[in-house]
């Protein structure tokens, strides 16, 4: 893994993300309607939820103590008080409506910032100076698979028994895997907004470094996830046109050689950035956050 130039995002106004996530013998997001099967549209595609992505970067950020924090706040001169996650087990609510009514709920929440919230207060709805209704500076896609899944389902093992009768255990179709999936997701940005939800250029900073931790530091059952690219677009105008976000798309998302794609070597990944990105007047930075072809960093600075 290695970092992208950040330099750029101080002067960006727009930031367009497509990122993949390659997940063989793993369940990257179970689905609770379906015992925890891994996600899947009607169509037979797989699903990873916009809100499960989400989690696992409010948990790396979250972890003051973690080595990704410190890893992804390297250098750029933050207070880890400015960056509390709002959506935390145990929380106070009413400490939280304090904050919001003296003001100080947009500096302590990085996630309020990032991906917005609604936190009404029961008691007093008609006092909008105690209540936060607004979406973040960040809009992000769920993650489709290219081609439909399969999944497999397994029994699970194990030597000592979980009940005082039994000396062994077994659990029925307790493994619940994609054999082996590609998934693509789009994020936007949108930074003429920063002061409105009172976004610094270091929050996105941070995202966009942690981004591509999210399935390193996760649960066994995820174990097999990666983080296979992160291409990121910087723009310098809010209103991009001509290479534009779903240009960016089919310029960026790789592509099945064939119907039946089973592995890696049947797709074909974008490796160095497109020459029309390059010639465009309006991008400021195009580069892939996760280094998975090439030895070097795939990078473009205008």
């Amino acid at each position: 893994m290695t970092d992208i130039d950040l330099d750029w995002v101080d002067k960006a106004k727009h930031v367009y993300c497509i990122m993949t996530v390659r997940s063989n013998g793993s369940n990257p997001n179970g689905d609770p309607d379906m015992e925890g099967s891994p996600r899947q549209l009607p169509d037979g595609r797989g699903w990873i939820s916009v809100v499960s992505v989400r989690r696992r970067v409010r948990d790396l950020i979250g972890d003051k103590e973690s080595e990704v924090w410190k890893a992804v706040s390297d250098g750029l001169g933050v207070d880890k008080d400015n960056y509390h996650i709002l959506e935390t087990r145990g929380r106070d609510k009413k400490k939280i409506h304090d904050e919001i009514a003296a003001q100080k709920f947009l500096d302590k929440y990085v996630d309020a910032r990032l991906f917005g919230s609604t936190f009404l207060d029961e008691k007093n709805k008609k006092k909008p100076e105690r209540n936060y209704t607004k979406t973040g500076i960040t809009s992000m896609s769920d993650l489709i698979s290219l081609g439909p899944i399969e999944v497999d389902i397994s029994t699970i093992t194990r030597k000592a028994g979980t009940t005082e009768d039994k000396d062994r255990g077994m659990a029925p179709g307790g493994l619940k895997k994609v054999v082996h999936g590609i998934y693509v997701g789009e994020t936007h940005i949108n930074m003429s907004d920063m002061d409105r939800f009172g976004c610094k250029p270091e929050d996105i900073k941070i995202f966009l470094r942690t981004l591509p931790h999210i399935y390193k530091h996760a649960s066994a059952a995820s174990a097999g996830s990666v983080v296979k690219s992160l291409w990121v677009v910087g723009f310098n105008t809010p209103l991009p046109h001509g290479i534009n976000d779903g240009s960016l798309y089919a310029l960026l998302c790789p592509k099945a050689r064939n119907g039946t794609a089973k592995s890696d070597v049947d797709y074909v990944f974008v490796d160095s950035v497109p020459d029309i990105i390059k010639e465009s007047t309006q991008v400021i930075y195009c580069g892939n956050a996760v280094v998975a072809i090439s030895n070097e960093p795939v990078e473009y600075i205008a």
